[in-house]
């Protein structure tokens, strides 16, 4: 009966520890791709903010990916190669998230 509790104790702490988060990234800048652009986002609290925000950013015409983060309190975004995306573009998207932009930071 041991053996068994044994083992099934090392089974819940080996898939406690595999379910661990992997760590956000950035979008990967790629020459072939576009650029990467950073805005400041004030207003951010917690994990679930960063959601709504990418979501507008993507509606952005020239944006191909959207990271936010609301631990650093900023919105990167990589632009499609050839497009322009404005700034006033930017923070449009980040008042009708209802947080507050900051600086063009990259």
């Amino acid at each position: 009966m041991r053996p068994t509790l044994i083992a099934i104790t090392c089974l819940a702490l080996l898939a406690g520890c595999s379910s661990a988060p992997e760590p956000e990234s950035e979008p990967q800048s790629d020459p072939q791709v576009g650029e990467l652009i950073e805005f400041e986002v004030f207003g951010m609290d917690c994990p679930g903010c960063h959601g709504g925000l990418e979501n507008l950013a993507m509606e952005i015409p020239g944006v191909s990916a959207a990271k936010a983060s609301w631990q650093d309190q900023k919105l990167v975004l990589e632009i499609e190669e050839g497009a322009e995306v404005s700034e006033d573009q930017v923070h449009d998207a980040i008042n009708r998230a209802n947080f507050t932009a900051g600086d063009r930071v990259k």
